[in-house]
C-alpha cells in the first residue's frame, strides 16, 4: 500500500482483493465440481457397462458370447449371476 492511502482508498483496496479472491475460489470451485462430474459420468459409464454385460447373460442374443466380460478385462473380481461375488 502506499503510505500516503487515506483510510478510504485502503478500504477499497481490500474490497477489490477480496472481490478477487471470491472469484478466485468461484472459479476453482467451479474446476472441482467438473472433475466431480466427469468422474461420476465415468462411473455411471461403467455400471452401464457391467448392466449390458448382465443383460447378455441373460439373453444371449443381446451381444456376441464371444467377448470378455467386462469385470474381467477390469481385473474386478467375477458375479454370478445372482450377483455375489464368486
Amino acid at each position: 500500500m502506499i503510505k500516503n492511502a487515506t483510510q478510504k482508498e485502503v478500504n477499497a483496496a481490500l474490497r477489490a482483493e477480496k472481490e478477487i479472491l471470491l472469484e478466485m475460489m468461484e472459479r476453482q470451485k467451479n474446476v472441482f465440481c467438473q472433475a466431480c462430474r466427469d468422474s461420476r459420468l465415468k462411473q455411471l459409464r461403467l455400471e452401464n457397462e457391467l448392466l449390458k454385460e448382465k443383460l447378455s447373460k441373460l439373453d444371449p442374443s443381446y451381444m456376441g458370447n464371444e467377448e470378455l466380460s467386462l469385470e474381467l478385462k477390469l481385473g474386478l473380481p467375477q458375479r454370478s449371476t445372482d450377483g455375489t461375488y464368486l
